[in-house]
């Protein structure tokens, strides 16, 4: 008995010490923090903030990549959704444009990400949590895309998986543009009911032309972010090799009904891209989520699956 009581008593204090290391590991976890460069200068976070708020798709979509949970979201759309596991039980905090104050203060996050939508309201949230604005850059959306995979990763000590994601991006435009080098121009055409636009090099679409290799049919078209308007004749007298369609009624229907309807006339039929049925369609990713790791990869493979058969143009083709 006597020494079963000694054992006793010597074995409680190891298990104090112990609980008192675990949880001091936790409050030193939980008080790390994070330094972030963004637009509006250094912020600094608390390290895998939760609870979580974001109002991006782009951030969103990698955050799945990362397996990182989120538990404020803007309303979903419906579209090739790859957020479902980590959203299935979060809270709805508004829109990607505008943010519900009332929810959002309810949900009390550590930290807010933000994109190009919700940029605007900045001033506003950062008032409410420490704000990231991870906005994109349309100039050149690798390099913003790339910054954006290794700014997450390091918030959220997933620096290892954001470089491996990065790695099957990179790999992925490479074999992208290998495989379309030398078989034709393009035009990166958008259609939203009855409306027809076009995007230039320096616009959203113009990673089309910068990493997946394929000239622009056009190299006078400008780069407004929301594409510049053009007819049917315009199609007709530039007459690309390819066209890359993006059908904005994909987002809340089925893909490519509306847009082949509005291209599916007399002039459309003499361009090359609808008599070699060079026509792709680009992910519904590319508008609500462009630069997310799923944008790239999914563009990237329906490039080359319509590429992949394609015949070199030589000089006399052109």
């Amino acid at each position: 008995m006597i020494v079963s009581t000694i054992c006793a008593c010597s074995s409680e204090p190891k298990a104090d010490k112990a609980n008192e290391q675990s949880q001091s590991n936790q409050n030193s976890q939980a008080q790390k923090r994070v330094t972030i460069d963004t637009p509006h200068g250094v912020v600094s976070l608390p390290a895998n903030p939760h609870p979580l708020v974001v109002y991006d798709w782009t951030v969103l979509q990698n955050l799945v990549a990362l397996g990182v949970s989120v538990e404020g979201i803007p309303e979903k759309s419906v579209f090739n959704d790859a957020t479902q596991q980590i959203t299935d039980n979060a809270k709805i905090v508004g829109t990607v444009f505008e943010p519900d104050l009332e929810a959002l203060n309810n949900l009390e996050p550590q930290a807010i990400l933000i994109g190009n939508r919700m940029a605007k309201k900045y001033d506003v949230l950062h008032n409410i949590a420490p704000t990231l604005d991870l906005s994109m850059s349309f100039a050149d959306l690798h390099t913003s895309s790339q910054q954006q995979l290794q700014q997450l990763g390091k918030l959220f000590n997933k620096s290892a998986q954001a470089q491996q994601l990065q790695t099957d991006i990179d790999n992925a435009i490479q074999t992208t543009a290998a495989i379309t080098h030398n078989k034709g121009n393009g035009l990166v055409l958008s259609v939203k009911g009855k409306s027809l636009s076009t995007f230039g090099v320096n616009s959203r679409y113009g990673y089309i032309h910068k990493d997946f290799g394929i000239a622009i049919a056009d190299p006078n078209i400008g780069s407004n972010i929301h594409g510049q308007p053009i007819s049917f004749e315009f199609i007709h007298q530039v007459n690309p090799d390819w066209i890359f369609l993006l059908d904005y009624n994909a987002i809340r229907d089925a893909e490519g009904k509306n847009a082949y309807a509005m291209l599916d006339n007399a002039l459309i039929h003499q361009t090359k891209a609808w008599r070699k049925q060079q026509i792709v369609y680009l992910s519904p990713e590319s508008y609500l989520a462009f630069g997310s790791y799923y944008h790239w990869i999914n563009d990237a493979q329906r490039i080359q699956d319509a590429f992949k058969n394609a015949p070199i143009v030589t000089s006399n083709q052109l």
